[in-house]
């Protein structure tokens, strides 16, 4: 499977390169799979087409999404793609997937454009401003569902810039108690907490005994760090 005359690399060639997409989904998701199992074996056998598959998956997210169908869910194309470029996304990637999570079909897609942005912004020491303002503009939008807020910031942290950790400061002045936890949690990772120590004392005591495992971890931390 690593040479361009095997068969199992050609079979998957023409599911990538399909028309049907289901099948390209198929192929973006042993695509993803492969890349996971590296890990475990060493090498990706499928890395020999990674330009393809990343050409690919530009390719989808300049169309819309699709409606979906019996065989695929709305949008699949845009989540397989996504998905694909949180391992290969590179720095020009970054307009692009801006424009897919600002135009996300639904919240399902938000969620992983976000994920992707945060790779393509850890995994690049040019910051995008774009990214950053979009993911920002998540984190502290109160109209947004909690669960995509939550994304947001656990993405923030990822990145790890002061720009990225000052938007998860401004998130801890939010009205929802979750979405105040959630950011704190961000701001009590090791590296972080010192800096944060009394924002995180005062929102700590600030919260019911019962606010939740998130809560209860903060304030461990808290109680564990010296005078």
């Amino acid at each position: 499977m690593t040479a361009d005359g095997d068969v199992p690399l050609k079979a998957f060639k023409a599911l990538l390169h399909s028309e049907n997409v289901a099948a390209v989904c198929t192929a973006m998701g042993m695509y993803q799979t492969a890349a996971e199992y590296t890990r475990l074996t060493g090498g990706n056998p499928l890395e020999p087409v990674a330009d393809e598959v990343r050409q690919r998956a530009r390719d989808l997210l300049r169309r819309p999404p699709t409606p979906g169908d019996g065989d695929v869910r709305p949008a699949a194309d845009h989540l397989s793609a996504l998905n694909v470029l949180t391992i290969l996304a590179e720095p020009d990637d970054a307009e692009l997937i801006g424009d897919t999570l600002e135009g996300a079909a639904n919240e399902e897609v938000r969620v992983v454009a976000i994920r992707t942005a945060a790779a393509v912004l850890t995994n690049t020491a040019e910051q995008n401003g774009r990214l950053m303002a979009a993911i920002g503009a998540m984190a502290l939008n109160e109209t947004l569902d909690v669960r995509e807020r939550k994304v947001a910031l656990t993405a923030l942290g990822m990145v790890g810039t002061p720009e990225a950790e000052e938007l998860v400061v401004r998130a801890t002045g939010s009205d929802d108690l979750e979405v105040q936890i959630a950011a704190a949690f961000q701001l009590a990772a090791p590296g972080r907490i010192r800096a944060h120590r009394d924002r995180l004392e005062r929102l700590a005591a600030s919260w019911p005994e019962d606010a939740g495992r998130d809560a209860g971890f903060i304030r461990e931390r808290l109680a564990g760090l010296p005078s």
